[in-house]
């Protein structure tokens, strides 16, 4: 049997070091992308590509320790993503809006999660957009 490459071995000795509170870092966005996944046919591509960069750039900043982003990035890419939701659908009032929003903000959520009461709410803000599927 051959040796796995030296970079699938590096990856996989930083996944058997991870902390406890990185793991269930890690399981609640896979939880969030598995939530929104079925959302992702009735949404505009852009809002899919821009929810799943987030849960990717979230994953990269758990999984290798990185800082989590400052405000001052955040902000901007947040309002012209809502700018982006009004150009689409011409309003910010509406049930296909009201998805696209909470996707993102869940999305946008995941990348200023800091403490226990931050993981709460993305938690009941997933409720929520289960909760989308019966209406």
């Amino acid at each position: 049997m051959s040796q796995p490459p030296p970079a699938f071995s590096r990856w996989r000795a930083q996944a058997n070091s991870l902390s406890r509170e990185k793991v269930d870092t890690l399981f609640l966005i896979i939880t969030c992308a598995l939530i929104m996944a079925p959302h992702g046919e009735h949404l505009p591509g852009w809002i899919t590509q821009v929810a799943a960069g987030l849960l990717v750039w979230r994953c990269w900043i758990t999984f290798l320790g990185e800082r989590m982003p400052p405000r001052w990035l955040l902000l901007p890419v947040c309002l012209a993503v809502m700018l982006g939701v009004l150009l689409t659908y011409k309003t910010m009032l509406g049930r296909d809006t009201g998805v696209a929003m909470l996707v993102l903000l869940i999305a946008f959520k995941l990348l200023e999660m800091h403490a226990k009461r931050d993981a709460f709410v993305v938690v009941f803000l997933s409720f929520c957009l289960i909760l989308r599927n019966f209406f």
